[in-house]
Order: structure tokens, then C-alpha cells, then sequence
């Protein structure tokens, strides 16, 4: 359970620091307001996301480290 909850804390702050960057060079680059309204759902692959016979390995900096952390302060930190 701490892996599970660190994995999400690590991935929610990489998230977080990606998005902003992506608006800061944005705003940088004189790029406009965003005017396509039609959903991303169909981009996603869902029948990997449905399927869970196959759980995809963690990979590089997104993998929990496990050390020390117990599920508590996992979930404290996300």
C-alpha cells in the first residue's frame, strides 16, 4: 500500500511541474487561448486501462523508492 500511495505522490508532483512549464513556455510563446472543446476519452487506451490480466512495470523516477516510508506518510505527503 505505501508503494501504491508513494508511486501516486511522486507522479501527482511530476504532473504538477510538467503542467507548468508546458503553460509557462506557453505564455512564453504568445500562444493563445485553447479553443478545441471535443474530448480526449478517445485517445486513451481504455482496454488497457480495463484489462488488469497485465500490470505495466513502473519505469525511472516515477517507481517508489520504499525506503522507510510506511502507508501513512505516503498518503500524508500525496
Amino acid at each position: 500500500m505505501a508503494q501504491v500511495l508513494e508511486h501516486l505522490m511522486i507522479i501527482e508532483k511530476r504532473i504538477g511541474m510538467g503542467v507548468t512549464k508546458w503553460v509557462s513556455d506557453a505564455r512564453a510563446g504568445k500562444l493563445g487561448p485553447e479553443t478545441e472543446t471535443s474530448s480526449v476519452m478517445g485517445s486513451l487506451p481504455l482496454d488497457l486501462i480495463v484489462d488488469r490480466s497485465q500490470t505495466p512495470e513502473c519505469a525511472g523516477r516515477a517507481c517508489s523508492r520504499a525506503v522507510g516510508i510506511d502507508a501513512a506518510a505516503a498518503w500524508e505527503a500525496l
